[in-house]
């Protein structure tokens, strides 16, 4: 996969940007900068032998990396997404 959604699914991990707009990373595609948010995160949802199985993307309007205790929010919501093979929401 192509952009923060492929890397985070590649890796098994979430792939974060401070500001989507001025971050030269080649991770983040042309395409994303046309939404009109600032820091934006790509959360995988892994299996219980932590394969993903989905990408689960938020974007915000303020610049600045996301505090560990927002980040670990994210995983938890994304982990107990309906209709996924996920581990459990309180961890792997």
């Amino acid at each position: 996969g192509k952009g923060m959604a492929g890397q985070a699914a590649a890796t098994g991990r979430p792939f974060q940007t401070c500001n989507v707009q001025h971050d030269p990373s080649p991770v983040i595609q042309p395409g994303a900068r046309t939404v009109p948010a600032q820091a934006a995160v790509a959360i995988p949802v892994l299996d219980a032998e932590g394969q993903a199985h989905a990408v689960v993307g938020f974007a915000f309007a303020r610049s600045g990396d996301l505090a560990p205790d927002e980040l670990a929010f994210l995983e938890r919501s994304a982990a107990g997404l309906p209709g996924f093979p996920s581990v459990p929401a309180d961890g792997p």
